[in-house]
Order: C-alpha cells, then structure tokens, then sequence
C-alpha cells in the first residue's frame, strides 16, 4: 500500500510527501443480519443464515484488502467457541471457509466494556477494540445506525440494504475504496468525545 498522505507527517515538514508504506492492520468488522443476509434471503431460504453470493463479495474485498474480520453481531462468542455447537456459527464459518475466509476476532462483550463508557453498546464495544489493537484502517458493516457518530466511527460506517440484498458488490466496492485509500482511523480527542454526548 503506497498512499501521500501529509496528515501523517504532521509537524514534520521535512517528511510531508514522503510515501508512507507501513503495514497497517485492517480490519472489517461485520454483522450478521442486513449484510450477509437480506429479509429476502431469510424468507426464500427458511433455516439459512448466510447467504453465500454476500459471502462471495466479502471475500473479495479480504482478497483486495488483506483486512482481518471482527464480529460484532449479537451471538459473535458461539463462532470462537472449540467446538462449535451452535447451528449459526457452523453455517457460518462452512459458508465463510468455502471462501478461504475466516473470522480472526470478536468485539469484546457487554460485560467487558461496562463501567468503561457513559453508556454500553455496539459502538462502544468496536471502538474499545480499535482502541485496544491499534487498528489503523477499518470499515463497519452494520444495516443499522448503532450511534457511531457519538464514538467517531461514523465516516467508516457501510450501512447495507437489508431489505433485499445485503451486502452488495457495490458496497464491497466502496469498503475496497476506504481500506485500500488514505482515510485512516485517529481516535476522536477526549474533547471531541465529551462533547458528543
């Protein structure tokens, strides 16, 4: 990855310019529900979870990106669990290894991050891990708004179409854009955290 980028040499006059070509961790954290899965899916496909053409363009967009996957949906525990029992995680990690993926992490739980924030959710429980692993590129992909402005997450937020499609080949695009362009990831200052509340 080569990218100009002068943000990052800020107060650095001599270095503005300069390419930088670091490895940086990528990370795209995704849901279940909206984006690999579409109510139209769920309904023409009774006891599936996992539509595999949505499968098809997140891979693609691990191929184009190097990125690790985090989830971050609701049962995300039962997928990291040796052995997997539940029936979702399995359709799951079949459907995601059909593709060469593989989920690399889960957001950290509720319980984790309570007392940590004003307030607990989705947005405090992906932002913990961001701050938590030096993430420097990152996307979400969530068909609902779980408050990531009020964290700074909102400019990396992909929000699917989950009435029919999901996760399409034209957010996979757009997820391609943002991991692999200059848009890196800086943690809002406590000011611009405390006044988003």
């Amino acid at each position: 990855m080569v990218c100009y980028n002068t943000v990052l040499f800020k107060g650095q006059p001599e270095a503005q310019g300069k390419i930088q070509e670091e490895i940086q961790m990528k990370v795209i954290f995704f849901d279940i529900d909206g984006v690999l899965n579409s109510n139209k899916f769920i309904c023409n496909n009774p006891g599936e979870t996992v539509d595999r053409k949505n499968v098809k363009n997140l891979a693609d967009v691990v191929k184009a990106t190097d990125a690790k996957l985090v989830a971050i949906f609701n049962w995300r525990k039962e997928v990291m669990k040796d052995p997997v029992c539940d029936e979702r995680a399995q359709e799951l990690i079949l459907k995601l290894k059909e593709e060469g993926l593989v989920i690399s992490d889960v957001t950290p739980p509720q319980e984790h991050i309570s007392g940590k924030y004003e307030d607990y959710g989705r947005c405090f429980e992906v932002k913990d891990y961001v701050d938590q692993h030096d993430v420097d590129r990152l996307v979400i992909l969530d068909d609902m708004d779980s408050d990531w402005d009020r964290v700074g997450l909102a400019d990396y937020w992909i929000n699917t179409e989950n009435t029919v499609k999901g996760f399409s080949e034209s957010d996979a695009r757009e997820v391609i854009n943002i991991l692999n362009g200059c848009l890196l990831y800086t943690s809002p200052s406590p000011r611009d955290y405390a006044a988003s509340r």
